[in-house]
């Protein structure tokens, strides 16, 4: 079975582009940080230009008059904002700035506006808000840098949730901001930006029930980071062939790197036939005759 961590993409990244295990030029983390900037600049604009939704997820919060956009939404963007209010879910207008003119916010217009990186509310109040947006992939790190879940459990009278993990890296702060990304496909991230408080060197603790979802093996990992390229696996070997390219036009090859770089882009193409669209069997829209053109 295939390595879908960092470790294999590094093999994979090493044996193609016949990087020797010593180089200092190249380093996994320089390799990491690379393969990273071709998932931001090159795959996820891809993968979104189909339109089918990847990498749309949602976070639900207690609603107030403002609300920060989530610190892992690509370029600050929100696909749509709902409030809800009892068993009633429905959609709110955005609204020009020059709507709000009314020192009693309850006196403005119904709807929202998007101030530098927080969401603002008018007219209206509710008992939460749902902002979907589109999660940007974390940057990866190697699978030392991060540890993986063996149990989780919630104290009620504590309103705490320990993690019980494998041993975590000696460089960890007493506390710090966690992610925790699934560790079966679709590799999604499962917590986002959650305070954790390291007790021991295989135990972590944060505030209220957590454990929704987790499941052994899950991976915790710093804010903003992942042990797993999180994109549609299938592109896994184009993300292989974008960080050779770059290490093959480094070394001044540019005969191989020219090579590379047309199986490169002989790759993407194929592939972005495999992700639109998502739902092979969708009906199709039919067209009245009488407004079919003769």
């Amino acid at each position: 079975m295939r390595d879908h961590t960092t470790t294999g993409l590094l093999e994979i990244i090493k044996i193609r582009g016949m990087v020797p295990i010593a180089q200092e030029t190249f380093p996994n983390a320089t390799l990491l940080d690379i393969a990273t900037d071709e998932i931001r600049a090159i795959i996820v604009p891809a993968v979104l230009s189909t339109n089918e939704e990847w990498f749309l997820t949602s976070s639900t919060t207690t609603f107030a008059s403002s609300i920060d956009v989530p610190s892992n939404a690509i370029s600050g963007s929100l696909r749509d904002i709902q409030l809800v209010k009892g068993s009633s879910i429905y959609s709110i207008p955005r609204l020009s700035v020059e709507d709000i003119n009314h020192s009693d916010s309850t006196q403005n217009p119904f709807g929202f506006i998007i101030e530098d990186t927080s969401v603002k509310f008018y007219g209206e109040t509710a008992d939460s808000a749902i902002l979907r947006y589109y999660a940007s992939p974390g940057a990866l790190i190697t699978v030392e840098e991060c540890v993986q879940i063996v149990s989780s459990s919630y104290d009620s009278g504590l309103d705490k949730t320990t993690i019980v993990t494998t041993e975590a890296p000696s460089d960890w702060a007493d506390s710090f901001y966690i992610d925790v990304v699934s560790n079966t496909p679709f590799y999604k991230t499962k917590l986002t930006s959650k305070l954790a408080t390291v007790t021991s060197s295989t135990t972590i603790t944060l505030d209220g029930d957590q454990t929704e979802g987790l499941l052994a093996n899950d991976w915790v990992t710093e804010t903003g980071t992942s042990p797993i390229p999180q994109i549609p696996q299938e592109w896994l070997p184009y993300l292989a062939q974008a960080v050779v390219s770059v290490v093959l036009e480094a070394q001044g090859d540019v005969e191989l790197a020219a090579k590379s770089s047309e199986r490169e882009a002989k790759i993407k193409k194929a592939l972005l036939q495999t992700i639109a669209p998502r739902v092979r069997g969708e009906a199709k829209k039919i067209v009245a005759v009488k407004n079919r053109r003769s």
